[in-house]
This record gives C-alpha cells, sequence and structure tokens, in this order.
C-alpha cells in the first residue's frame, strides 16, 4: 500500500512538472500555424497585385481583402451574407487559414469584447490590415496598407506607392461595440501608435491594438515582402505612423 502511494505521488509530481513543458510546446506550435497562415496570405495578395496591376486589394471595413483573395487561398465559410456591396463571411467557429489557432474561443472571452449579450460570430479574419492616419494631399510613398483621412479611407493604393520594410497585416483581437451586432475583428484598423497599448475594451488604443495576448504578450506581423516578424509586447511603440519597426 505504501508503495503505491509512492507511485503515485511520484507521477504527480512528474505531472507537475510535465504540464507546464506541454502547453508551452502547444502554445509554439499555434504561433507557427499563425505565422504560416499570415505568410500564406501574404502570398495570395501578392497573387492579386500581379493579377490587378499592382494594386493591393481594397481592405474596406469588415476585411473585405478576404473575400478578394480567397480564389487564391481555397478558403470556405460557415455563413455568407451581403452588407452594403461587400461580402462579409461569419464562422460560427474560428477555424481555417484566415484565423490565429490562439483567436480566443468563445469569441465573448476576447478582451476587447464590450457588449453582453451581443451574437457571438467571427466575423471575417482576426488578421487586420494596418492603417495609417494621413492628411491631404497625399504626396510620396507612405506605410501601412492603408490610409485613412478623417474618416475617409483611401484604398486604392499600388504597391509601389507603400514603402520598403512596411508591416501591412498583423493580429488583432474581436471586438464589438453598441452599434455592432456581431464581434468583429476588423471594424477598427491596427494603428502603429497604439503598439504601446495591450488589447482591451475602454479605447481606440486598446481595440486598434495588436492581439499581444494571443501568443505569450507578443504578436505576429506580415511585411509588405512577404516575411513574418514576431514582436513581444514591451509597453512601448514598437512602429511607427508608418508601420516601420522603431
Amino acid at each position: 500500500m505504501i508503495e503505491l502511494l509512492v507511485v503515485i505521488a511520484i507521477i504527480s509530481i512528474l505531472a507537475s512538472m510535465l504540464l507546464p513543458a506541454l502547453k508551452s510546446a502547444k502554445d509554439v506550435a499555434k504561433k507557427s500555424v499563425c505565422t504560416s497562415n499570415l505568410k500564406q496570405i501574404g502570398q495570395a495578395t501578392m497573387m492579386y497585385v500581379f493579377d490587378y496591376n499592382s494594386y493591393l486589394p481594397p481592405s474596406g471595413f469588415n476585411c473585405a481583402y478576404t473575400g478578394l483573395i480567397s480564389p487564391y487561398t481555397n478558403q470556405k465559410t460557415d455563413v455568407v451574407y451581403s452588407a452594403a456591396a461587400v461580402n462579409i463571411w461569419v464562422k460560427k467557429i474560428p477555424s481555417g487559414l484566415y484565423y490565429c489557432p490562439s483567436t480566443p474561443d468563445p469569441v465573448s472571452s476576447s478582451p476587447a469584447w464590450n457588449v453582453a449579450g451581443a451574437a457571438a460570430q467571427y466575423s471575417q479574419s482576426n488578421y487586420q490590415p494596418t492603417m495609417k492616419l494621413v492628411l491631404l494631399p497625399i504626396v510620396g510613398q507612405h506605410g501601412a496598407w492603408t490610409l485613412e483621412n478623417t474618416g475617409t479611407l483611401i484604398e486604392n493604393r499600388i504597391i509601389d506607392q507603400i514603402k520598403s520594410n512596411t508591416a501591412i497585416m498583423g493580429e488583432q483581437n474581436y471586438n464589438s461595440n453598441a452599434a455592432r451586432a456581431v464581434a468583429n475583428g476588423c471594424s477598427s484598423y491596427l494603428l502603429g501608435q497604439y503598439t504601446n497599448s495591450y488589447p482591451g475594451v475602454s479605447s481606440n488604443p486598446a481595440i486598434c491594438a495588436p492581439a499581444w495576448n494571443y501568443h505569450a504578450r507578443s504578436a505576429n506581423f506580415l511585411f509588405i515582402d512577404g516575411h513574418v516578424d514576431s514582436y513581444s509586447y514591451t509597453g512601448r511603440q514598437l512602429f511607427d505612423y508608418d508601420w516601420i519597426s522603431k
């Protein structure tokens, strides 16, 4: 009997030592899949650029870019419906190329979720285009996937107009507010000036921040040349307004 208790105690000790290592390995695997997702999205985007005279796909609110590059990715969704002439894809569970495997499930567990009772759906991708706020007239090259001037999106961008070393996409938490009935990771773009903010629900710095909570306080970013890099949350601004690493 004593021997059995000793064996059980040893097994318990070993399990307590191994479980954190197993969780860490699982987290590393998820981050690797996320990196692969972003690389494939980058490759599909460049195929679109080649076919459409060097123009990037318009990102649009609700991440319309996913519908435009899907002929190159062969991705499907659970539900497709049309709103404001834009196809909005809604998934019941976050799976497939457009979703990081670390996406919070259920969606209401997202740190940016702030409307009780809102429908728990995943609207489009949690891989979010980057944005730069600009003043008119727009002259020369700028960074980021898309530009915005006082609420107006400036989306018809030729790839040569984008600065080199620019991050064009990153991970963002799904969020909801009183104006939206479903969770939507694409309602607000990622802004470089908010890369010093941890995700939350209170204001733009919180919901426009990268999803630092997905990979142990780090996030993946896709760059204009197709490579993907991981950055760790430090509390300081990691990218400038052009989405170039500082």
